[in-house]
């Protein structure tokens, strides 16, 4: 039939990032052929195929194009006293590389003598965001009553 398949990929798998493409090539044979690299949000071209343009052949050929995912910012937790903002641990940072608009999750800590007392912080989830623009997730504790501690 002389088709050309056309796959837009993640780099190392095949996942497909937007709908194969076929080039019909019914009465075609000899004539040439002109693939693309799509613009796919999040992403940016990795691997253009050396087949990108070529000629219809007899037999189905396939044209590969891959894409990585692009840097995000990174999610930065803090777990702090309340009224103090001491820091009851280090900060966790959640590296965003390769991972924009990929969703996130933080969750609350324990500590002896602590307890949460902050709502769960509205951006306790969300997606990564654009690179340079990291987020900062704050969880506050209070320092327990003496008889909450006995019980």
């Amino acid at each position: 039939m002389g088709d050309v398949i056309v796959h837009h990929y993640e780099q190392g798998t095949t996942t497909q990032l937007v709908p194969d493409v076929t080039l019909n090539g019914t009465n075609k044979l000899g004539l040439p052929y002109n693939t693309t690299t799509q613009t796919i949000p999040n992403f940016t071209v990795v691997t253009v195929p050396t087949n990108q343009n070529g000629t219809y052949q007899p037999g189905t050929q396939t044209v590969t194009y891959y894409y990585k995912r692009n840097d995000a910012g990174n999610v930065i937790v803090n777990f702090v006293e309340q009224g103090t903002n001491t820091p009851l641990k280090s900060p966790v940072t959640m590296n965003g590389a390769g991972k924009l608009g990929l969703p996130y999750t933080t969750t609350p800590d324990t500590f002896a003598n602590y307890e949460l007392v902050s709502a769960t912080p509205t951006n306790h989830t969300g997606n990564y965001p654009p690179a340079g623009n990291d987020i900062t997730v704050t969880y506050v504790y209070k320092r327990k009553e003496l008889q909450e501690i006995s019980q």
